[in-house]
C-alpha cells in the first residue's frame, strides 16, 4: 500500500495541471521547435526533483522509472525516434540519477516511434540516436553523482548548457566523466576546464555526438534517425565507442545542438570518496 500510494502521489502531482505531450502534439516539426528544449520542460523536470526528494527523504523505499519515452501513445514520429530525443532523454537521465532513483526503464527496446532499435529490411536492427546515448551512459557514469555546473563570464548559470558529472564505473574509479550538453542552436560552447584537471598527465578522452548536417544550410538536422560519434555514423548497434583523445588543459568545444561525454583520466577526483562539487566556466 505504501508503495502504490508513492506512485499515486509521484503521478499526480507530476502531471497535475501540466500540459501531456503526445503523439498528435508534437506530429508536425513546426509543434516541436519548442520541445523538449524549451523553458517549460525544466521547470516541469524541477518539479518532478522536489517530489523524488520529498519522498525518498521520508521513506525507504526505491524509487523507480518504470516507463520513460519521449511521448505518450507510441511516441511521435520523426521526433522521438531522432536526434532531438537526446536532449530529454539525457536530462532526464541525470536527475534521475542525481536524485537515487535506482531503476530506469526506457520504452522501448523495439516498437513504437521512441524505440532505442528499428527494424529495417524486415530483419536488420538498426540503433536509433537514443541508442548511443543509452549505450555512452551504461558504459561511462558510475552510481556516484557529483555536482557540476556550467557558469558564463558574468557567473549566471546558462539554461542552455548543462553539465552532469559521475564517477567512472568501479574498474575505473580514478576516472570523472562529465556529460556537457549544448542545446543552443547556433551558438558553440567554449569550456575552460577546472584547473585541478587541467594539469593531469594523460590526455583526456571525448565522445561527441551530434547529427548529421543538412545539405541546404550546414546545419545539424536534429530530426534525423542517424547519429554520428566524433563525426563518423554510428550504425550498427555493437559498433565500438572510440573516443577521441585531446590534452587535458585545453578547453572543452562542443559544437550546437550536441552533446559530449568526457573522461578526465586518472582524475583522483576526492569527490568520489568525499563530498564537493566544481564549476565549468
Amino acid at each position: 500500500k505504501e508503495g502504490h500510494r508513492m506512485r499515486r502521489y509521484l503521478t499526480d502531482r507530476q502531471i497535475r495541471g501540466q500540459k501531456k505531450y503526445n503523439a498528435d502534439d508534437l506530429s508536425t516539426k513546426s509543434d516541436s521547435l519548442t520541445w523538449p528544449l524549451d523553458r517549460a520542460f525544466f521547470a516541469r523536470l524541477k518539479a518532478f526533483e522536489r517530489v523524488t526528494r520529498s519522498s525518498t527523504s521520508h521513506s525507504k523505499l526505491p524509487l523507480w522509472v518504470s516507463e520513460s519515452g519521449g511521448a505518450y501513445g507510441s511516441g511521435a514520429p520523426n521526433l522521438t525516434n531522432t536526434f532531438i530525443s537526446a536532449f530529454w532523454y539525457l536530462d532526464e537521465l541525470a536527475h534521475m540519477a542525481r536524485y537515487s532513483v535506482s531503476l530506469h526503464c526506457r520504452q522501448s527496446l523495439l516498437g513504437g516511434n521512441y524505440a532505442l532499435l528499428r527494424r529495417e529490411n524486415d530483419h536488420q536492427l538498426l540503433p536509433n540516436p537514443d541508442f548511443l546515448a543509452t549505450k555512452l551512459w551504461a558504459n561511462l557514469m558510475g552510481s556516484r553523482v557529483l555536482d557540476a555546473t556550467i557558469l558564463s563570464d558574468s557567473s549566471d548559470t546558462l539554461l542552455d548548457a548543462r553539465a552532469y558529472a559521475h564517477c567512472r564505473l568501479a574498474v575505473n574509479q580514478n576516472d570523472l566523466v562529465v556529460l556537457i550538453i549544448n542545446s543552443a542552436s547556433r551558438r558553440a560552447l567554449f569550456i575552460d576546464v577546472p584547473p585541478a584537471l587541467t594539469s593531469l598527465p594523460a590526455k583526456r578522452l571525448e565522445f561527441h555526438v551530434s547529427a548529421p548536417t543538412t545539405q541546404v544550410d550546414g546545419r545539424p538536422d536534429i530530426y534525423e534517425n542517424r547519429v554520428l560519434l566524433n563525426g563518423r555514423q554510428f550504425s550498427q548497434v555493437d559498433d565500438p565507442l572510440i573516443p577521441i583523445s585531446v590534452a587535458a588543459a585545453k578547453p572543452l568545444v562542443i559544437n550546437p545542438l550536441s552533446y559530449v561525454f568526457v573522461i578526465f583520466q586518472g582524475a583522483h577526483w576526492p569527490t568520489c570518496r568525499t563530498s564537493a562539487s566544481f564549476n565549468f566556466q
